[in-house]
């Protein structure tokens, strides 16, 4: 699976958290929160991630071959990944998991979910598959690649500031909370990016592919 692992995602979190100077006794336990919450979240996408039907093909009769010739889409969430709700009772278990309870842990739960949600609909809407996927017989017969501009934290910050304002998580730490948050995400979908691949087996006319792909 081309999700990256809690473990890869955890030290990714710990950096962000550093880097933007949050330390404290519970700062790892965060990190882990994260890095799992983010993980499980990938995974979660991959399963229902969905390429969209119609894009450009050239496979002309008689030997119905050749390869796709246009770029093609992914379908957005909540169709084609899941959206916040689906992922607050993830985040909401590895904080619990991690016995960061509190007054509020439901509401950082819920911006944790929030923020990935909004990193996997900004990957749906700027990733796209790259022409030249191979066709025989009307069906794709080699695995595509993903290409576009991958979320970024400056995209994503501002929505981590919003959802913690709307949770009343403010302090003089939340700015930072935020950024880091932004950075995790960011960097989550930095490395699962350029892992993902479009499954072969895509039915196709001589002009587009007719039926939805999935990726791997």
């Amino acid at each position: 699976m081309p999700a990256p692992t809690a473990a890869e995602l955890t030290d990714t979190a710990r950096r962000a958290l550093a880097g933007v100077g949050l330390r404290g006794r519970r700062i790892g336990d965060l990190a882990l929160a994260l890095g799992q919450t983010c993980s499980q979240a990938l995974t979660l996408f991959i399963s229902q991630a969905m390429v969209l039907p119609g894009i450009a093909a050239l496979a002309p009769p008689p030997a119905l071959s050749g390869s796709t010739a246009g770029p093609g889409r992914l379908l957005p969430p909540p169709a084609g990944g899941p959206a916040a709700p689906m992922l607050e009772p993830l985040a909401l278990a590895a904080l619990t998991a991690r016995e960061l309870l509190g007054s509020r842990h439901s509401a950082l739960a819920a911006v944790m979910a929030g923020a990935i949600a909004q990193g996997i609909l900004l990957f749906t809407q700027a990733m796209m598959v790259s022409p030249g996927i191979p066709i025989a017989g009307l069906v794709t017969t080699g695995p595509g690649q993903l290409t576009g501009s991958l979320p970024q934290q400056a995209e994503l910050q501002p929505v981590v500031h919003r959802l913690l304002l709307a949770g009343n998580l403010r302090g003089e730490k939340s700015d930072s909370l935020a950024a880091a948050i932004a950075q995790v995400v960011a960097d989550s979908l930095a490395l699962f990016g350029p892992r993902v691949m479009v499954l072969p087996g895509i039915a196709c006319s001589p002009t587009a592919t007719v039926a939805p792909g999935r990726l791997l």
